[in-house]
């Protein structure tokens, strides 16, 4: 009874605006998806693992444009979990985190991927030359492996130390890719939606 109530949250900060551009400015095309994905949709990063290409679907802006205006402002509608009965919920993706979505699938598909409804949404780093030569040279490429959770905070991890957020290995850092998601809920909170709706969002019951 002497011992204290356990926190039931974590000390690390949301980052901040100038902070997610500049992680954006030091990624590739993989991270920077990525980083909009996290940002602009509120999902765990254990969550990217099951994501597959058909959890995708584009979401229409707009009625008065033409076809060509409206691809432009197409929104993301991602599906988490899909199949899990408990589980499963939708989010949504900014224009800006759809497109550099779609142009990381894009730049698969140039370098010898094929991409199908089945294929992981975000996928294990690869030497895109060797695929190239592969592809050209009438050889298979290797089967794309799906990005886990390790893969994301190992990759972030450098990403911080590069971007000058991190300097010395420590127990508990400022902010971590969780950081993310409690950016999500507090744009959120400060643009007015309703709280059961961004709790929806987040995949909370």
């Amino acid at each position: 009874r002497l011992l204290p109530s356990p926190r039931r949250f974590a000390l690390d900060r949301i980052p901040t605006m100038e902070e997610i551009q500049k992680i954006i400015e030091h990624s590739d095309v993989r991270g920077k998806a990525l980083t909009l994905v996290l940002c602009s949709s509120g999902i765990r990063e254990g969550a990217i693992e099951n994501l597959i290409v058909r959890n995708l679907k584009p979401v229409r802006i707009g009625s008065d444009e033409s076809d060509e205006d409206r691809h432009t402002r197409a929104m993301g509608r991602l599906t988490v979990y899909e199949g899990d009965v408990s589980e499963e919920y939708i989010t949504f993706l900014t224009p800006e985190a759809y497109e550099a979505l779609q142009s990381y699938l894009e730049w698969r598909r140039e370098h010898g991927e094929t991409i199908t409804e089945n294929s992981p949404l975000f996928r294990d780093k690869f030497d895109p030359l060797v695929s190239a030569y592969l592809t050209y040279d009438g050889g298979k490429p290797e089967e794309p492996k799906r990005m886990t959770g390790a893969m994301i905070g190992a990759y972030y991890n450098r990403l911080f130390y590069e971007c000058g957020f991190r300097t010395s290995p420590k127990r508990r850092h400022e902010f971590t890719v969780h950081g993310f998601r409690k950016w999500f809920k507090t744009r959120c909170e400060n643009a007015g939606v309703k709280p059961i709706i961004t709790e929806l969002l987040m995949g909370h019951s």
